[in-house]
């Protein structure tokens, strides 16, 4: 099967290669290469794995697998990637040893968000299938299956006119704002339009059903375009013209790092709830690694996940995992926090923020790579605080396996049960339209008790474990609040050189174009910004 991937249109592939000196076939396979290597940083509208600063972290034995090593003493990938950074084509910053691979974008004149699609070849797609280290089974297959077809049997649409009267009254308030921020003008207001202008381009998308369906290689996820239209628009889309609603998982990480912590999980070896069935990968890993594993010390007497424990130990991951997940996790670890710990919380304002900041630090936790932020910021000391024994049991997985593994165990752990919570929702009735976004399943709002019901009954026939799950109807909003005007500014502004860089790769001609066409309908002096922006007037 063909599979086609999008780079820049202004990247001409052919300039590139002139005076490249080799056999026809040769330079043939770096042009094939070269082309599979820069989609893998091409961002578009729909881009899945968005970094804070656009680089994207590649694996050099993988790079040198896929795109194929060659018979020459310089490697393929290496001649690629000289190539493009020698044209002015690709940025790069350095890897850390134990800690995450080299790191690639492009450059910002090629942040433009005009693309052109090329085919890759049959032998970089087998290569590719050959060594992806996660492959799908049979039922995670009839599972991808059964969401992408959602699309094809629902009427996913937008009410447009209530959207766009929305975002006319959000950009109104933020051009406030913005010219009363000590910011960058001229780069925020660039940021400002691209934010807008993405997503009236992501809307022109779901109108046109031109939709973007991927199963993530890495994570096991399920990306469309719900995941990547911005939440505080999500309540102006209808499925079959019905107003929707929203049924997911409370404190859904949290709760499966507490169902994956068994020694059931990691012995069964039947299809099932079990890390043989979710990640094998992994589950192969840590066979292997065997005598080499360093928390196998003496009386270390229990294990978890390939991880060796003391008794005394043991018991405490274990009594963080009896913790009773219908109530509020995020509430529970703040509540404890001033209770056995008031100093440090009263000292540290930002706990002050709340349940929110306390849910994100927590995702940040247990998705980051590097030791340092994860465990010396002010969340971080709180996990050792509390939980002292977690901490150094993911000390010890990462130092093992890596960060990366005990994200990807979570992740694919999270939709192997979405997938189950889907299936079993099309066999009690298949009129039921679902969509998913991650740990979420969206639907009309006449269905969200059923589907909440399924959800947790399902849910706690797989894991054993009583899970928390809410619904709510997504109602549209007529005026934006505060902290949500708060929260796009946040993403917007631009105060520094740095910040700027770290935005720019996601930051395309197209998108600002788009937003300054739908702004000057508000304010005509929105039309010389084409010229102070020194972009081109498409309108």
């Amino acid at each position: 099967m063909k599979k086609s991937v999008l780079i820049p249109a202004n990247i001409n592939v052919e300039n590139l290669l002139n005076g490249l000196n080799g056999r026809k076939d040769y330079i043939e396979n770096i042009k094939e290469g070269m082309i599979y290597f820069i989609s893998l940083i091409t961002v578009d509208n729909h881009y899945f794995y968005e970094l804070k600063d656009g680089y994207r972290n590649l694996n050099g034995e993988y790079l040198d697998n896929v795109i194929g090593k060659g018979k020459r003493n310089i490697r393929r990938s290496n001649t690629i990637i000289d190539i493009l950074e020698n044209n002015g084509v690709i940025e790069k910053n350095k890897y850390k040893i134990g800690v995450k691979s080299t790191g690639y974008r492009l450059t910002e004149k090629f942040c433009t968000g005009v693309f052109k699609s090329y085919e890759l070849s049959d032998d970089i797609l087998f290569r590719f299938n050959k060594y992806s280290k996660y492959k799908l089974s049979q039922e995670e297959v009839a599972g991808y299956n059964l969401l992408e077809e959602e699309f094809i049997a629902n009427n996913l649409d937008i009410d447009i006119l209530n959207l766009h009267s929305f975002i006319k009254k959000i950009g109104t308030h933020l051009i406030q704002r913005i010219n009363n921020e000590k910011c960058s003008k001229a780069k925020t207001y660039k940021s400002f339009f691209n934010y807008f202008g993405r997503t009236l381009n992501l809307v022109k998308d779901f109108k046109d059903k031109n939709y973007q369906l991927k199963i993530s290689d890495n994570n096991g996820r399920f990306y469309s375009n719900l995941t990547s239209f911005p939440k505080i628009f999500r309540p102006f889309l209808m499925i079959n013209n019905i107003g929707i609603g929203e049924v997911d998982i409370t404190s859904s990480q949290p709760y499966i790092l507490s169902t994956v912590l068994t020694e059931d999980f990691y012995n069964n070896v039947n299809y099932g709830y079990n890390l043989k069935t979710i990640y094998p990968h992994l589950k192969e890993k840590i066979e292997k690694l065997g005598g080499l594993n360093l928390s196998k010390q003496k009386g270390n007497d229990k294990m978890l996940l390939g991880i060796y424990l003391k008794s005394k130990a043991y018991e405490k991951i274990i009594s963080f995992n009896n913790f009773d997940f219908t109530k509020d996790y995020y509430s529970y670890i703040l509540s404890e926090g001033e209770k056995l710990y008031p100093n440090y919380i009263k000292n540290n304002p930002q706990f002050k923020k709340g349940r929110e900041f306390l849910k994100k630090q927590t995702m940040n936790y247990l998705f980051e790579s590097n030791d340092n932020k994860r465990d010396n910021n002010v969340f971080g000391i709180l996990m050792k605080l509390l939980y002292p024994d977690m901490v150094e049991f993911i000390k010890s997985f990462n130092y093992n396996y890596s960060a990366t593994e005990f994200s990807h165990l979570l992740q694919k752990t999270e939709s192997f049960l979405i997938l189950n919570v889907c299936r079993r929702i099309k066999e009690y009735n298949p009129k039921i339209p679902i969509f998913t976004i991650h740990d979420s399943i969206i639907t009309t709002e006449d269905n969200l008790k059923t589907v909440e019901k399924i959800l947790k009954d399902e849910v706690k026939k797989l894991t054993g474990k009583e899970v928390g799950v809410k619904n709510k109807k997504l109602e549209k909003p007529m005026s934006p609040k505060i902290k949500d005007l708060d929260k796009i500014l946040g993403k917007i502004k631009i105060t520094s050189t740095n910040k700027w860089n770290s935005r720019r790769t996601y930051i395309t001609d197209k998108n600002m174009n788009k937003g300054i066409e739908f702004f000057c309908n508000i304010n005509k002096e929105f039309d010389n910004l084409y010229v102070k922006l020194k972009l081109n007037n498409n309108k």
